[in-house]
Parts: structure tokens; C-alpha cells; sequence
């Protein structure tokens, strides 16, 4: 059965990706996004048991998910408590692949455990996007999108099954209760949800329009930058890999199918932790301009079997290569 990608609700200038199409995600996309998603403290597990965590999540894909991203008969009959947890996860990644695949973001962050980060209420008049339960005052949705200077807010849902109404208006509530992001109110606000059921799997992304929200979130792109490459910046990659595209690529070997690697430049300008605030704004600016400037090439080097991310991170997986070849 074909899997389905289902949006709606993008302002004019991303309505291109409004309608239903077939969803065009392979596992190794998963795996990918699975490396540099999740809060503050599931990160920073990195530091403390090095690669393991990275094998840890690249075999939960592996095992759950076939190569086309579809069930596998474990995860079919995983209890249901199991289920809902790898759910959560899948979501997550869903939300990261669909940003950069489809919206050219080339990084998303959950911003909430930046030291950097705070929250305050603005003077906008409060109202909510259409369909959505009003947010409580604690509401924190989970993604902040960056692109130069534009933002996107994100709350993403993993399923086994098709969200229920109440599911769908808390995650439109709690996108709703964004207004600012560094002072520019966000290009979009999504609720996203990722459903890996038993014969097919489907993403919905909803961004209906809204009247006014309450608050703003503030934090310094520079934290927020080391935390989406946090796990090339604890391991520190040393092995060069070769694309073709013209740049030098740092990798980690995760296991004796899986290399993972990121643009040698990247990864030097945000290596170094201290430093003047004006360096790490200065910093954090170029690296977003490279981006931007580089994205081209980052997606020209996506293929079957290597996962090429626009944010300079690339997964490359010998194992479905030599499946396909056997």
C-alpha cells in the first residue's frame, strides 16, 4: 500500500506544498533526523555514553522500520505502552525530515532546555488557530524551524493509529501560543503528526491561519546551532568521507553499516564553546548563511543509500546497499 503525505493549511507562499501526495521517505532519512531531534537532557545523554546512544537509535530503526519506512512485524507487535514510546520518537523525526525535505529549513531545535532560552508574555491580543483548544499558560510546543532570519514553530505527534479530534486541537493549541520567536513572528505554526500503522504510513501537516497569540520565545542561535550538531560536536568525528561535491565531510563510524559525517566547516565554527557574545552571534549568522548558500549541493548528494540532510549532515548506510544488491 502507498503511504500518504497529507497537507493543509500553508500561507500563500508554501501553499506549492498544500494537497496529498505519496509520502517519498526511506529509513535512512529516519536515521538521519533521529541523530540531531529530541530535548536537551535525551542529547546530552551523548556525552556521557559517547556513540552508544547513536547505535541505539539507528537499530530501533532498523529493527521497527522497513526500508521504505513501513511497520516491520516487531513493531506490529510491540505492547501498546512500547508502541506509543517509539511513536513519539518517529514523530520527532518525521517533523525534522519534513522541514528540511519540503519547507528548506535547515535546522530545527528544541529551544526550551537553552539556558539561553525565556519565555515572556507579549502584548498581542490572545486567540488561537481555527480548531485548536485554547493553550494552557505552561504550553510549549516542540520545535522552533530557523532560516536566516525567518522562524516556523512545530509540534509533532507520533501514532500508531490516526489522531483523534482532541489530539489534533491540543497540538494546533499549543502552536498557537507563539506570537515571537527573537522578536519576528514565525512564518508558520504546524502541528505535525506521524503515523506508522500497520499496513501503511501516513504524515499530516496542518497550518491553519490564526488571529493573535501571547508569547515569545527569545534564545541565542548560537546554543541553539551546537545543540542540533551536539552529537558530532561530543564525539568529535575524525574520518574523512568522500561525496564528490567539492567539500571535505568529518565522519563517525555509529557501527560496521552506518557512517555518519557533517561538513568539515560546520562543525570548526561550532566546536569552540567560549566566547565573546558578539563572536557567537557573528558565528552563528555565518553558519546559517552557509547554509543557505551550500543547501544545493548538500541535496545534490542525496541518493538510495546515503541520507543527505540540508542542515550538512550526511548518513550513509552500507547495509541497504548490500541488501540491495544480494
Amino acid at each position: 500500500m502507498t503511504s500518504q503525505l497529507k497537507v493543509k493549511g500553508f500561507p500563500i507562499s508554501l501553499s506549492h506544498l498544500n494537497g496529498n501526495q505519496t509520502l517519498s521517505i526511506m529509513r535512512s532519512d529516519i536515521m538521519r533526523s533521529s541523530l540531531t531531534v529530541g530535548y536537551t537532557s535525551r542529547n546530552a545523554a551523548v556525552s556521557h555514553v559517547g556513540i552508544w546512544r547513536a547505535r541505539l537509535l539507528l537499530s530501533m530503526a532498523r529493527g521497527f522500520l522497513e526500508p521504505n519506512v513501513l511497520a516491520t512485524r516487531y513493531y506490529r507487535n510491540l505492547e501498546q505502552t512500547e508502541k506509543g514510546g517509539y511513536s513519539f520518537l518517529f514523530g520527532e523525526e518525521f517533523t525534522h525530515w519534513y522541514a528540511q525535505k519540503y519547507m528548506n529549513l535547515p535546522v530545527l531545535v528544541h529551544v526550551q532546555g537553552l539556558r539561553s532560552c525565556t519565555w515572556a508574555q507579549t502584548k498581542m491580543p490572545h486567540g488561537v488557530k481555527p480548531g485548536a483548544s485554547i493553550p494552557s499558560a505552561a504550553s510549549r510546543p516542540d520545535f522552533i524551524g530557523m532560516d536566516g532570519s525567518d522562524y516556523h514553530v512545530f509540534e509533532s505527534k507520533g501514532r500508531s493509529r490516526n489522531p483523534d479530534a482532541q489530539s489534533i486541537c491540543a497540538a494546533l493549541g499549543q502552536v498557537s501560543a507563539i506570537a515571537k520567536v527573537n522578536g519576528t513572528p514565525p512564518v508558520t505554526r504546524c502541528a505535525t503528526f506521524f503515523m506508522l500503522k500497520a499496513k501503511t504510513t501516513e504524515g499530516w501537516v496542518i497550518d491553519p491561519p490564526a488571529r493573535g497569540v501571547e508569547w515569545g520565545i527569545s534564545f541565542d542561535k548560537f546554543d541553539a546551532l551546537r545543540k542540533v550538531y551536539q552529537v558530532f560536536i561530543d564525539i568529535e568525528p575524525s574520518v574523512d568521507m568522500f561525496f564528490g561535491a567539492g567539500r571535505r565531510f568529518l565522519g563517525i563510524p555509529v557501527d560496521d553499516q552506518c557512517e555518519i559525517g557533517i561538513d568539515v566547516e560546520i562543525y570548526k565554527a561550532l566546536k569552540v564553546r567560549s566566547m565573546k557574545p558578539q563572536d557567537r552571534s557573528r558565528i552563528a549568522e555565518e553558519v546559517l548563511q552557509m547554509l543557505g548558500e551550500r543547501r544545493h549541493e548538500y541535496s545534490a548528494i542525496d541518493h538510495r543509500f546515503i541520507s543527505a540532510g540540508i542542515d550538512g549532515i550526511f548518513l550513509k548506510d552500507r547495509g541497504e546497499f548490500e541488501a540491495a544488491i544480494e
